[in-house]
């Protein structure tokens, strides 16, 4: 109902007590403009007009929130889920802001232009800049690119067979397939359609008709195919259900092509009844909230209501889950168009939802009940199985979440990666989640964006990640398996915050002299990041080769062109993309003041160049450890940034564990 800004801003509002809170604290509460808060609040106002709560303004004072019955008001912020925000949270919408801007590009087929964009999503133009960066790296791979004209806006450029490549990877790729998927799956479709030939069909289709529909109604109408399927072949019969008039001609013009397609690549006859299904889930959002008697915006205050009363959401956390809550609506929305208009759907998974999954169907009962919409509608158990669905789809996400995230790094070909990644997932699958296969030029930033481990059939040591790396074969031999299983015992999913420990030095730490001197230690300031490296770099030479200097510094660059090496807001950590020295090293800056990075990072003040060597780097591992430790200990930053000396530094440094 609220997007995390919202929230946050009325939280401040509610804070207030009926006071009124002038634009500029908000503004600076909120850390955006008051041009943004302005379209926060008109926002706002749009939604409340449905609550029993206002949201006043006054020249000159300001905005306040009023209500006239306190037990209303306290239901409102219940549904509406206004507890005090995690503003860590705020500022993480970016993943939020890439779907968005990738649902308009290529689902709403609309021009677009930045400023309206900027408008829209109330951040600023520099901060789309950053995102389109990242959309850019996304669509790459697809061979599609991003382009603006004055008259056309931006817009993607590229084949419409390559487009549908990306929204079938992109959107329909991922939880989405380990989940509802995964479920529907067991169905054992014919083997001649696979889900994914099914959605490119209803993709292809709805393109081609230039139908504006969202991922969620393509992800249910797949579901519902898939089930209507099973329901033929096992003999169940459908009601027939009746939509006059010409407006519905063009959906069921796409709904018989869809038909048309499955009918030629297996071998089923779908009834008649069949295409009117299908059309009205084709229905745009806004045709079906006009057949439906439920509200949208109450509907969700409802949902919301009833995971809370049951507890539910303590436990599963649904109303955060984005892809449960838009899925669940649509599907109830849908829902009340059949109960309105008498038909009963079969279930061809009721039998199994109910024998193994009897608490996640109960569970689905009581929220129903606990609908006003709902309560006193007479819904089927096949219907019931039909939104558990939803439910189980969305718990098997949070258990993915609590699975260590790993990322596969395969230098063969696409064949020995799969077997790869299917030998990890046989061997660990309730333990990891394999978020992707790439190749060894493919890493970024952004595929090992919320990575906890990556394995590599490549030789990484000589590479520097945030998150360690294990090197394994594409066979997963018993040993590697066995070392594999005492490696995640030791890694904590970094969606968690790690539990604060006592540092105390390690038993031996002889090991550290091998790689730090007082010759490559440095304290500084007023120092640019180029001078920083190059004299850095300059004090590493001794005993090398004469080219040395310029090669170090050219795979530094190269390096740093993979993924980033900072590694925290003031630690940074470059090294070369492949060893090059003949002693192995590490220099150590600390800059007073700060160093700017790159755009993102203004201040950096803690620098360790490695240089690993090309004979060996025994105890490598232990140092980058360290300080991967030493970004999340904040105490012992600071005394490093008080240190003027060499003996001091190694004092403090050996107490990290």
């Amino acid at each position: 109902m609220f997007s995390k800004k919202e929230k946050a801003l009325l939280y401040e509002l509610i804070q207030a007590k009926e006071k009124f809170v002038t634009s500029k604290s908000l503004a600076e509460k909120l850390n955006c403009s008051d041009r943004s808060v302005r379209n926060y609040i008109k926002s706002i106002q749009s939604v409340l007009r449905f609550q029993p709560v206002a949201l006043e303004a006054k020249h000159g004072s300001g905005y306040r929130l009023v209500h006239d019955k306190e037990k209303d008001y306290q239901t409102f912020l219940l549904a509406s889920g206004l507890v005090e925000p995690n503003l860590e949270e705020i500022g993480e919408d970016k993943e939020d802001r890439i779907n968005a801007i990738l649902h308009k590009l290529l689902f709403e087929q609309d021009n677009i232009y930045l400023d309206d964009l900027a408008d829209e999503l109330y951040v600023s133009r520099s901060t789309l800049s950053h995102d389109f960066k990242s959309i850019r790296q996304l669509l790459v791979n697809f061979d599609l690119t991003i382009e603006s004209k004055a008259n056309k806006g931006i817009y993607v450029l590229g084949s419409e067979r390559d487009k549908r490549r990306f929204i079938l990877s992109y959107f329909f790729g991922g939880h989405f397939r380990k989940t509802i998927y995964h479920y529907v799956n067991q169905l054992n479709l014919p083997k001649d359609l696979t889900l994914d030939d099914l959605t490119l069909i209803v993709l292809e289709e709805c393109r081609e008709a230039r139908l504006r529909l969202s991922d969620f109604v393509i992800q249910n109408l797949v579901i519902h195919i898939a089930l209507a399927i099973q329901r033929l072949q096992k003999g169940f019969k459908m009601a027939p259900i009746h939509l006059e008039g010409g407006e519905f001609e063009k959906e069921k013009q796409v709904a018989k092509r869809i038909l048309n397609r499955i009918e030629e690549a297996v071998a089923i006859v779908f009834p008649l009844e069949e295409i009117d299904y299908i059309a009205l889930h084709l229905f745009s959002k806004e045709e079906l909230s006009h057949r439906s008697l439920v509200n949208p915006d109450s509907l969700r205050i409802e949902l919301v209501q009833a995971l809370e009363t049951l507890g539910l959401d303590d436990i599963y956390h649904f109303s955060s889950d984005h892809q449960f809550m838009e899925g669940v609506l649509l599907h109830l929305e849908t829902l009340d168009v059949r109960l309105k208009n008498g038909i009963h759907l079969e279930n061809p998974m009721k039998a199994n939802i109910c024998e193994q999954y009897p608490d996640i169907f109960y569970l689905t009962q009581e929220v129903l009940y606990h609908l006003p919409n709902f309560k006193d509608k007479n819904i089927s158990d096949d219907e019931i199985a039909y939104v558990t669905l939803h439910f189980m789809a969305s718990i098997e996400r949070r258990k993915d979440e609590n699975r260590v995230q790993v990322l596969v790094i395969c230098s063969t070909g696409f064949g020995s990666a799969q077997m790869l990644r299917n030998r990890l997932e046989n061997e660990f699958g309730n333990r990891i989640a394999i978020r992707d296969v790439v190749g060894y030029y493919d890493i970024t930033d952004e595929r090992l964006e919320g990575i906890d481990l990556i394995l590599s059939t490549i030789d990484l040591s000589h590479l520097i990640f945030k998150v360690p790396s294990v090197t394994v074969s594409v066979f997963l031999k018993t040993h590697e398996v066995e070392e594999l299983k005492k490696r995640l015992e030791s890694i904590t999913p970094r969606r968690f915050p790690l539990s604060s420990k006592t540092h105390y030095p390690l038993k031996s730490q002889v090991f550290l002299e091998k790689y730090f001197s007082k010759d490559y230690f440095l304290t500084t300031q007023g120092i640019s990041k180029t001078e920083l490296l190059r004299t850095l770099v300059e004090r590493l030479a001794n005993d090398e080769e004469s080219d040395f200097q310029n090669d170090m510094l050219a795979l530094i660059k190269q390096r740093e062109e993979m993924s980033s090496v900072v590694f925290s807001d003031t630690i940074a950590v470059p090294h070369p993309s492949r060893a090059l020295a003949k002693h192995h090293r590490v220099a150590v800056a600390i800059i007073k003041d700060g160093v700017k990075w790159d755009d993102g990072h203004a201040s950096v003040q803690l620098v360790f160049l490695l240089s690993p060597s090309l004979y060996g780097n025994d105890d490598l591992m232990k140092i980058t450890k360290k300080i991967v430790t030493l970004t999340e200990n904040k105490e012992i930053q600071e005394q490093l940034l008080e240190v003027n000396d060499f003996q001091e530094f190694m004092t403090i440094f050996q107490t990290i564990e």
